[in-house]
């Protein structure tokens, strides 16, 4: 299954080692939360924009830890559809 392409560029350019390929999804997904949390704790406006860019950033780094799913190369996800970082 390929990467998205907002890690898959990591990946490719700098030639990671997959521990800090994955500690890259990690910090994706962290970021997310105390964005989130930040905003609950301080009652801070979140846009649609910001909210959708957010999910993006969640689900490529959830997915870059995934494990395969053996679906082939013709699978297509919906997270991949839209975006480009």
């Amino acid at each position: 299954m390929p990467l998205p392409r907002s890690l898959a560029k990591y990946e490719n350019s700098h030639r990671l080692p997959p521990v800090r390929f994955a500690q890259l999804a990690r910090q994706r997904i962290d970021e997310v939360r105390r964005q989130l949390l930040d905003a609950a704790a301080f009652n801070k406006h979140i846009t649609l924009d910001q909210l959708d860019h957010m999910a993006h950033k969640l689900a490529t780094g959830l997915h870059a830890l995934a494990p395969p799913t053996g679906l082939g190369a013709g699978a297509h996800h919906a997270s991949n559809a839209t975006h480009t970082d």
